[in-house]
């Protein structure tokens, strides 16, 4: 791993290269790191100030892109790429309490020490680890494709959130997370089925009623913790004299569109 030197202001610049067997280049602390006609890097932001908004942190060619974390101090803790390809990203937030956007990004995110709503818009963690925190996901459009882990923290999960993990890697520890699931009710004809009343069923039996309202779309939450992350809920749906099951679990994609009639 190449990383801006802890406490240090003294630049770093990478010209040429090449980077193999998973390196990642830091911006850290108050380090200024510049990477310019380069290869195959990891690119790893960790500075105790950032921007409210963070975009277009994907792996692929970056012709120019640039993160400050001080617009007034555009030499202290800058990162920035020139004519570089970025094979993975890591952004780790720590000690922060203001609201912070992540746009367009694909990214691991570790989250240590924070009090913070994170708005995450066209943005898919590739992993996401948070302890001793507290935080609220705000999702316009969220995805998590492998690994969830969360330590002494309370998540709020609020919006579009989706998983492609075939094999989740879940784990939570003295932690809690709530999640609001918007359920999506059409009837045969795929328009919005107002009024159908649909129920949640938990692990152990009970059943919760809520109704469709008038664009056909009823909400939910759903309380976990460590002893239940890793239980399903179901949806019972009506469709005529029969009813459907659904599995609902912590990482269950939103909406749930389901038919009933």
């Amino acid at each position: 791993m190449l990383a801006g030197s802890r406490g240090a202001s003294t630049p770093l610049k990478l010209e040429n290269t090449q980077v193999m067997g998973g390196w990642a280049v830091h911006a850290r602390d108050q380090a200024s790191v510049t990477v310019r006609n380069s290869e195959g890097i990891g690119a790893g932001i960790h500075l105790g100030r950032l921007p409210d908004l963070i975009e277009g942190m994907r792996p692929g060619h970056h012709a120019f892109w640039a993160l400050r974390s001080d617009q007034d101090s555009p030499g202290l803790g800058n990162l920035t790429l020139i004519n570089t390809s970025v094979a993975f990203w890591d952004l780790n937030l720590s000690m922060r309490a203001n609201p912070i956007t992540l746009r367009r990004c694909v990214t691991n995110l570790w989250i240590w020490d924070t009090r913070a709503t994170i708005r995450l818009e066209d943005t898919t963690l590739n992993g996401f680890s948070a302890a001793n925190s507290q935080l609220v996901f705000e999702c316009a459009s969220a995805a998590l494709v492998y690994g969830f882990q969360l330590d002494d923290s309370r998540l709020s999960i609020r919006g579009l959130f989706s998983s492609s993990m075939a094999d989740p890697k879940l784990v939570m520890n003295s932690s809690v997370v709530d999640r609001e699931y918007p359920i999506t009710v059409l009837d045969r004809s795929g328009q919005p089925a107002r009024g159908v009343a649909v129920r949640v069923e938990d692990p152990l039996g009970r059943i919760i009623t809520y109704t469709a309202d008038q664009d056909g779309v009823a909400r939910f939450t759903i309380w976990f913790f460590d002893a239940t992350y890793d239980k399903t809920w179901h949806l019972l749906v009506p469709q005529g004299e029969t009813t459907t099951r659904i599995p609902i679990a912590l990482l269950t994609s939103t909406p749930v569109q389901v038919t009933s009639w």
